[in-house]
């Protein structure tokens, strides 16, 4: 009777529909929520925002699935999934993503893996231009840019193009 301790088991959380909460949530196992939810959510497991679910929230979980809307900054310490359903507006920092065709990311996607996520990220590439056939002149200097945005396709979802905006600078040396 004493012997034994009783621990109690760990119970998933639901927030069902029709439900709105506001607040910070700390939630040691799995969330999930078909209601709504604003504030901040910390979870230990996996966080799932069903198809009706829709949260104002800073999510930080082990995993975090999206079925419904999400707006706020995602960290999920794997992986970080949107469905064909789900929609994301705001950025995600996440170990793997998978964005499933008809689900949107509206944000920044930053991937962490064994380096820091600091260390990974680069805005944009500098690329030096080349001026073999521009006249020469020693008071001036030349400088390109080029930024890339990853496009994913729709009709391709394995499938990806950049788009490259290039920017000209000018500088004078003085």
């Amino acid at each position: 009777m004493f012997g034994k301790s009783s621990r109690p088991s760990m119970t998933d959380t639901i927030i069902s529909y029709g439900t709105a909460i506001e607040g910070q949530l700390n939630c040691p196992s799995n969330l999930r929520i078909d209601g709504q939810f604003k504030g901040t959510i910390t979870c230990q497991g996996t966080v799932i925002i069903g198809n009706n679910g829709e949260t104002h929230a800073n999510i930080e979980a082990k995993q975090i699935i999206v079925a419904g809307t999400i707006y706020g900054e995602l960290t999920a310490e794997g992986k970080l999934t949107i469905t064909s359903t789900g929609h994301v507006a705001g950025n995600c920092v996440s170990q793997s993503l998978v964005i499933e065709e008809g689900g949107t990311l509206n944000g920044i996607s930053k991937m962490k893996g064994p380096e820091s996520a600091a260390e990974q990220i680069q805005p944009s590439i500098s690329l030096p231009i080349d001026n073999s056939d521009a006249p020469s002149s020693s008071n001036n200097t030349h400088e390109s840019e080029i930024e890339t945005d990853i496009i994913f396709s729709q009709d391709h979802p394995n499938r990806y193009h950049h788009n490259k905006k290039k920017k000209r600078k000018e500088k004078q040396a003085g």
